[in-house]
């Protein structure tokens, strides 16, 4: 996917793009890194990463804060329900009456589908700049550095004036991490087991939105998806 400045600026435009993080922004961002201090302690988390509007410097009043959490394999379901269950009973988790300055657990995958071109629609820039400004506050082994790797058609060189500061915020790198085993397995199977089948009439109750993903390696639950809309608007002759 070839992608041009002059795109990614008119992207960035459509957006309202800053410059620099507001102050409001450097708030949730230092939330987001304050809440990584609990999330460590998930030893089968591989990376989280500040995502979307909050990591482009596009954030709201009324924006949650979305991060994008990279699992161990087999530790999918798990993580998940455990990072759930942290941020509600610490209240931060977004509800659809209250969710500015909530966290928002909307996107998890394993570190075996680090490829996101595999889920990309036609043109989509979105996607792009959403990969080119995650910056990750928590990273265990070289995972930051394989996902990088795994997405090449995004090209870093052309946009390191945007992807220069991805590691600012990083609160959190260990060189290991605990490996799953058999327990922790069973305990995934479980949780899948148990959550998976509500996931998936939730899904069918939407009419199965082609933004959904209820994988084995990914799970992807964004309520809307406005990339087709994006690409139009950037890929249109001015």
């Amino acid at each position: 996917m070839k992608i041009t400045k002059k795109q990614i600026l008119k992207l960035e435009r459509y957006l309202w793009v800053k410059d620099q993080p507001s102050r409001d922004e450097l708030k949730y961002i230092k939330k987001a890194m304050r809440y990584a201090s609990v999330f460590r302690h998930i030893p089968w988390i591989r990376m989280i990463g500040l995502w979307n509007s909050l990591a482009m410097n596009a954030w709201n009043k009324d924006s949650d804060i979305d991060l994008f959490v990279v699992t161990a394999k087999d530790a999918l379901w798990f993580v998940r329900i455990v990072m759930t269950l942290c941020v509600s009973i610490l209240r931060k988790r977004k509800t659809k009456n209250n969710h500015a300055g909530k966290f928002c657990l909307s996107f998890f995958c394993t570190e075996d589908v680090f490829d996101f071109s595999t889920i990309a629609i036609k043109d989509d820039v979105y996607l792009y700049y959403r990969i080119l400004t995650m910056k990750p506050i928590i990273i265990y082994w070289d995972v930051y550095e394989r996902f990088i790797t795994a997405n090449d058609w995004v090209d870093y060189e052309q946009f390191l004036e945007i992807h220069s500061d991805a590691l600012k915020y990083l609160s959190f790198r260990w060189t290991r991490g605990l490996e799953v085993g058999a327990i922790i397995q069973l305990l995934n199977k479980l949780c899948k087991k148990v959550f998976e089948p509500r996931s998936q009439r939730t899904f069918e109750k939407k009419w199965r939105p082609f933004w959904v993903i209820i994988s084995v390696d990914m799970l992807k639950f964004h309520d809307a998806d406005a990339r087709s809309q994006i690409s139009k608007i950037v890929f249109e002759k001015s």
